[in-house]
C-alpha cells in the first residue's frame, strides 16, 4: 500500500476514519511460523482486515503480475489461518460510499 494513494483509497481512508473504532493502518502482525505481511487496514482486538485492491488497476503495480497475485492469496491464507476475516475493497465499491461504509459497519459488527 505505499506509495501515492489513488483518489479512491482516500476516500476509503476518510470513511474508515470516520468510523467509530481504532483501525490501525498498515498493520503487520506477528504470526508464529508465518510469513509476516502487512494489512493496509486492521482492527486486532477483532482480527479483521480491510485490503484496498486498487493495485491491480495501476499500470505499474507488482499487484497484476502474476507473482503479485500469488503473494496476496499466500497473504491472505496466511491471516485467515490465523483466525482473521478480510474484507477486500475495490475502487468500484469506493464510487458508492454510503453503501460501503454500511457494507464496512456490517462486516465490523457496528450494525
Amino acid at each position: 500500500m505505499t506509495g501515492k494513494k489513488s483518489k479512491e483509497q482516500e476516500i476509503l481512508e476518510i470513511i474508515l476514519e470516520n468510523l467509530p473504532i481504532n483501525i490501525k493502518v498498515e498493520y503487520l502482525p506477528r504470526f508464529k511460523d508465518e510469513k509476516n505481511y502487512r494489512g493496509d487496514y486492521a482492527i486486532p482486538e477483532k482480527n479483521l482486515l480491510i485490503e484496498f485492491e486498487g493495485g491491480i488497476f495501476m499500470n505499474h503495480s507488482g499487484h497484476r503480475s502474476i507473482s503479485g497475485f500469488l503473494k496476496d492469496v499466500d497473504k491472505y491464507n496466511v491471516f485467515s489461518k490465523n483466525g482473521w476475516r478480510i474484507f477486500r475493497v475495490t475502487k468500484q465499491e469506493v464510487n458508492d460510499p454510503y453503501k460501503l461504509e454500511k457494507d464496512l459497519k456490517m462486516f465490523i459488527g457496528l450494525e
